[in-house]
């Protein structure tokens, strides 16, 4: 519960923050620096806190042998990855500070 709690406070952090930088900042750049910064950070967090230390490269040989070994597989993670990539975290981040621009945080 207690990160639930947690969770709610950045999101509302993030929308607080999104209504003040999206009037400076036109949507494109801004929502291309905010994937590029997840994109980063979710780089270094499986760097540092992978299991056994393998991070970046154990990461690297499981992609490698996936696409060896079954493609059907692949093209599972490959389609999930995509839609998470894609449809969650840059279309719908993208559509938000267009229609909080409009809005305004609550």
């Amino acid at each position: 519960d207690a990160l639930c709690v947690l969770a709610a406070g950045f999101y509302a952090t993030y929308d607080l923050r999104l209504f003040e930088y999206g009037k400076k900042v036109p949507p494109l750049p801004l929502i291309k620096t905010k994937i590029g910064v997840q994109a980063l950070l979710s780089c270094l967090m499986l760097a540092f806190f992978s299991e056994n230390g393998g991070g970046l490269s154990e990461a690297s040989n499981y992609i490698h042998e996936l696409m060896s070994n079954s493609s059907s597989d692949a093209i599972l993670i490959g389609s999930a990855a995509l839609w998470s990539g894609l449809a969650v975290n840059a279309i719908a981040p993208f559509l938000q500070v267009g229609g909080q621009q409009t809005v305004g945080a609550a």
